[in-house]
């Protein structure tokens, strides 16, 4: 890891955080509440709170994790924390993002055809949910890999 650029290490720490929110959230959903979230007659109160609950969680978590990777960072490296933006920096930015909006379109879809199929609208929102993260979690993979690939 002492090799990474401090985009890399970015990168790995956002992926992480994603990954602990996703735990999270199958936790929550798949163990303490699967009575109500995998059961076809459930209303969507439920799912309308989980949603509204993992959103905030999700952006509250990304403050946290940079902020507390900004601090790790400069302990550790002794580096002051500004970290200037060129071109390269931007276009991959464009490209993560392109990668990530596409993900979650991509869920978004496979959720509404799960609704034209018919299935229980716990599929929907499950597949809404898993799409966000998925989302986000592409997001920081493309991040990684064009950093290290060099674009």
């Amino acid at each position: 890891m002492n090799n990474m650029t401090y985009q890399e290490k970015r990168s790995v720490a956002y992926l992480t955080s994603t990954l602990i929110v996703v735990v999270i959230y199958c936790i929550y959903v798949f163990y303490f509440n699967s009575e109500r979230s995998l059961n076809p007659e459930t209303d969507f109160k439920f799912y309308g709170i989980t949603i509204i609950l993992i959103l905030p969680a999700m952006i509250i978590v990304n403050i946290l994790t940079h902020i507390v990777f900004n601090v790790m960072h400069t302990m550790l490296t002794k580096e002051k924390g500004d970290h200037f933006e060129d071109e390269l920096d931007k276009a991959i930015e464009l490209r993560s993002n392109r990668n990530a909006y596409n993900t979650f379109l991509i869920g978004f879809l496979l959720s509404m055809i799960s609704q034209a199929l018919e299935m229980p609208p716990y599929v929907m929102f499950n597949l809404l949910v898993a799409s966000f993260l998925s989302g986000s979690m592409v997001w920081s993979i493309s991040h990684l890999y064009f950093y290290r690939k060099g674009f």
